[in-house]
């Protein structure tokens, strides 16, 4: 491998072993078909399965619900006009506040007695006590008068203090009779301010008894529509329970018939269990006789297992064997394979210092366009430099390019499926060739791609591009 490796030059060492993988003889191969086919059951062997009749019992009794008749309606509307209008006779009366229409009077008599000013007497105020004065003071002055002519005609027309004296007295007489008149008109003003009182009472009084024959009338009106609307109510509540019990009567009759519907599914069900039960009884002997057939089966199963594992058992003491007898051929060609290596290692030191020294000329004239010296050494150009520099780094000079005229230069598509990443976007595959993971190259006017880590001409390119892979051959 390193003389191919390095353009065909020997070596002091012989070619490295070669490892026969068919020195341990033909691999043992295993037949599943050596015990036999295996058995198989027959499902059917029991015969069908009994089926179940669900008409053996007849047809289930059905529910009429309309063989009580039609449930009795009850017409609220009907029933309840005349109940409605009396009841709302009694709302118009009592909805609204009596309204007392003497109420008004009344308050305003008794803010009138209540308000009188308390009795006064002044009887210069009085007009009777000012007729008696005039009156009196008339007569007094008429009695002073004939007093004097009285004296006079005694006296001979000569005045005397006799005829003065007598004249004072009878005036003085009429002014008494004045005054003692004083007490007895008091009295008279007193008991015309009390009458006049006891008519202001009598007055507010006869109003309050209107007030009261009024509101009695207004009572009467609401008491008659009270009773009214009870009698209504009566009426009403005698119907409806007349329709209570003709809705009783029908509901014994419906619940009857329902009675009678439950006695017929009751017998129904039993004889349909009893008829299901026999169906029962039948499918455990069915299955009794399939479980027999089924557990015969397994006990052919079960021989046919043991038969095959048997030949399995055999088979695989077989591949012990012959493992054993590779591998130890493998441990052999190992032995081998460390021996050469050892006596390869003293070649190698010194081609390797010659092999280096050419890599290095040649990378080198590679940087300047001069691309033989990596040909002489066996390795393609286009595959050192197609990652964008020399060793799969990002110095040295890419490879001329195919000529741009202006347009897009294409790219082979058939390339890009081969690398195994399928349909892929431009971007995508820019980004693969940034990474180095894949190589591209001019070639006849477009793009040629390929992945860097598989082997080209019979060579490793990221080994070739490695001194240290280089060097131990890797």
């Amino acid at each position: 491998m390193i003389a191919a490796y390095r353009g065909g030059q020997g070596n002091s060492y012989g070619d490295m072993p070669q490892y026969d993988p068919t020195s341990a003889g033909e691999r043992p191969s295993y037949d599943p078909a050596g015990a036999g086919d295996m058995p198989r059951y027959d499902p059917s062997s029991a015969g069908a399965m009994p089926q179940y009749d669900p008409s053996s019992a007849g047809a289930r009794p059905g529910y009429d619900p309309a063989s009580a008749g039609e449930r009795p309606a009850w017409d609220d509307g009907s029933m309840r006009g005349g109940l409605d209008d009396a009841m709302q006779r009694v709302r118009d009366i009592s909805g609204q506040p009596y309204d007392d229409p003497y109420a008004q009077r009344i308050a305003q008599q008794l803010e009138s007695i209540l308000g009188r000013d308390p009795f006064r007497y002044d009887y210069e105020s009085d007009p009777v006590w000012q007729a008696y004065k005039k009156e009196y003071t008339r007569e007094g002055r008429r009695a002073s008068q004939d007093a004097l002519a009285n004296a006079a005609l005694m006296t001979g027309g000569i005045p005397s203090s006799y005829a003065n004296t007598a004249a004072q007295q009878a005036g003085n007489y009429y002014a008494a009779q004045l005054g003692d008149k004083i007490p007895e008109l008091f009295q008279q003003a007193y008991g015309r301010w009390m009458d006049e009182g006891n008519t202001m009472m009598d007055n507010m009084n006869l109003l309050r008894g209107l007030s009261n024959e009024d509101y009695a009338r207004w009572g009467d009106d609401f008491g008659r529509a009270m009773d009214v609307m009870n009698a209504e109510r009566g009426l009403y509540n005698d119907a409806y329970g007349r329709h209570r019990d003709d809705v009783g009567d029908w509901e014994n009759d419906r619940n009857f018939g329902y009675n009678q519907y439950l006695d017929a599914l009751s017998q129904w069900n039993r004889d349909r269990d009893f008829g299901y039960g026999q169906y029962r009884d039948n499918v455990g002997d069915w299955r009794d006789s399939r479980n027999f057939d089924y557990d015969r089966y397994r006990d052919s199963v079960g021989d046919w297992r043991d038969s095959r594992n048997f030949d399995y058992d055999r088979w695989r003491d077989q591949m012990g064997d012959w493992r054993n007898d590779r591998d130890f051929g493998y441990d052999q060609w190992r032995d081998q394979m460390n021996d050469w290596r050892t006596e390869r290692g003293y070649g190698d030191e010194r081609g390797d210092l010659d092999y280096d020294r050419r890599w290095d000329e040649a990378i080198t004239a590679a940087k300047y366009g001069d691309y033989s010296k990596l040909r002489e050494l066996g390795i393609d150009p286009q595959i050192v430099t197609g990652g964008g520099g020399y060793g799969g780094g990002g110095g040295g000079n890419p490879l001329p390019e195919p000529e741009d005229d202006g347009e897009d230069i294409p790219v082979n598509m058939g390339d890009v499926l081969a690398l195994g990443y399928g349909p892929i976007s431009e971007e995508r595959l820019n980004g693969l060739v940034g990474s180095g993971e894949v190589i591209r190259y001019p070639e006849n006017g477009q793009w040629r791609f390929r992945r860097a880590d598989r082997p080209v001409g019979g060579r490793d390119v990221r080994a070739m591009l490695d001194p240290g892979r280089r060097r131990f051959g890797l």
